[in-house]
């Protein structure tokens, strides 16, 4: 609806008659609400990532809406006002090729990182990270897609916490001061992997305190719902080291390493959990308290969310007035 109310509030740019609009071939609510918009304001094609910017309600989205109308229009993305982070041409079109699973940040992403050589798997793994938003030190997101372009056989799985590392070494957080002088694009691979592993394993161990815990949020869970196709789902809020540990056990991530954040009270972890396979988890949800946005949701080996799942996600978030971050999707 908070789209339709963003096309409508454009009505003097549309281009043709909605009465004659047909859009029932489009599988999805997204895919569907793409093609309304590309029937109503699009000169020339525009990729199916930019259509969030009309489904969002942030600042991210009121840029998307001039980027989408910009490339409609039929001009290049890198002119295209307040851009998250500077685009060559050849950045650019490649940023309009990105996957549609992508959101519209992470395709900038996507193509600003297969410009620069690197593989469109481990792109796709990279801008799914926190590399899919804007960083302050943008120079330093170069330099690790010159790192990743050197080395295409690097596993996907290990993009996501070596990404985190690289964010916590170079601005500081946790665990680590701020080292602006880290140049990733002079390691080695392997001497990378080791400082990876050394810092889980800090994390996990100033995680480890057995009896760690910490009241509710107070944003409630999701009682367990049947969604279409079958499943029953549902979201459980964890409050201590115990359930992190094996919430990240199960689901093979780090999230143990966010106690130390849960119970300072910045953030709140819930877990996405279905009936196939019984009461298991499948996603990992991290909620930034201060504005009550999720900033992470991450399923096994940090792999993003199913469409399924994220609209059981988006059911609980509208149920409990919850915000997504720019970038997670």
């Amino acid at each position: 609806m908070q789209g339709l109310a963003y096309l409508a509030a454009c009505r003097d740019q549309w281009l043709r008659p909605i009465n004659h609009v047909n859009i029932s071939f489009a599988p999805s609510h997204r895919e569907r609400f793409h093609a309304l918009a590309c029937y109503l304001v699009c000169k020339y094609p525009v990729p199916l990532s930019l259509v969030d910017a009309w489904l969002d309600d942030d600042e991210w989205g009121a840029k998307g809406r001039r980027w989408f109308m910009h490339v409609a229009d039929g001009r290049n993305l890198r002119d295209a006002p307040d851009l998250p982070f500077p685009l060559t041409r050849r950045m650019a079109h490649h940023a309009l090729l990105a996957p549609s699973s992508l959101n519209m940040l992470q395709a900038m992403r996507w193509g600003q990182l297969v410009a620069l050589g690197v593989s469109p798997e481990l792109a796709s793994a990279a801008a799914a990270s926190l590399l899919g938003r804007p960083w302050p030190d943008e120079s330093f997101c170069l330099r690790i897609g010159q790192f990743l372009a050197a080395h295409p056989g690097l596993s996907t799985t290990r993009v996501t916490p070596m990404v985190d590392f690289l964010h916590a070494r170079r601005f500081g957080g946790r665990g680590l001061t701020a080292l602006p002088s880290y140049n990733v694009a002079a390691k080695a691979l392997a001497t990378l992997e080791r400082e990876v592993l050394a810092w889980h394993q800090e994390l996990a161990r100033c995680a480890s305190v057995p009896d760690l815990a910490w009241p509710s949020c107070g944003i409630e869970g999701m009682e367990p719902f049947h969604a279409p196709g079958g499943r029953t789902w549902c979201i459980v809020e964890l409050t201590d080291a115990n359930a992190l540990r094996t919430e990240g056990a199960t689901l093979r991530h780090c999230v143990s390493s966010y106690a130390q954040w849960a119970v300072k009270g910045s953030c709140a972890i819930y877990s996405l959990r279905t009936d196939e396979p019984a009461g298991l988890p499948c996603v990992t949800i991290q909620v930034n308290l201060a504005d009550r946005r999720i900033v992470q949701a991450r399923g096994h080996a940090n792999s993003l969310p199913t469409k399924e799942a994220w609209s059981a996600i988006r059911r609980w978030v509208e149920a409990e007035g919850l915000a997504i971050a720019s970038g997670v999707t």
